[in-house]
């Protein structure tokens, strides 16, 4: 799988034109989605494009292409999907699905308040000092 600048380009003309565009996601064999596109906005050097795959409930799909970089997830409720890469190397990795999250002020919402994709840190993290690295 390879990000084709050209058929991206074309659909972001698409988004900002006609309010929607088409975009093919074949990225394994077993995973093959197309996407209607219908946001796009500009970046410091580039744009997103995002929007629902088709026949896919709640799946989605978020595409950011920067100076020749092109970055994004597709999310389904099987599995996810992370692409990275420039127009010569791409990769896409599979990854597990994330059950949705909940709003992380709600008391009802245990996972929010031991720290979950929909709010990953429980207390706020410190300040990188120089000479010092990034903790996850």
């Amino acid at each position: 799988m390879r990000a084709n600048r050209e058929l991206l380009h074309a659909a972001r003309e698409q988004v900002l034109s006609a309010g929607a565009g088409k975009l093919r996601l074949n990225l394994f064999d077993d995973a093959d989605f197309t996407a209607t596109l219908e946001r796009s906005a500009p970046t410091a050097s580039g744009y997103t494009l995002s929007g629902p795959l088709d026949g896919v409930p709640f799946g989605r799909a978020v595409l950011v292409v920067n100076d020749g970089v092109t970055m994004g997830r597709v999310y389904t409720p099987a599995g996810n999907y992370s692409i990275r890469g420039t127009e010569r190397y791409q990769s896409v990795e599979r990854l597990p699905a994330a059950p949705p999250g909940c709003a992380a002020d709600s008391p009802a919402c245990p996972a929010a308040r031991q720290g979950s994709v929909a709010h990953p840190h429980p207390e706020p993290p410190e300040p990188l000092r120089a000479g010092t690295e990034a903790r996850p």
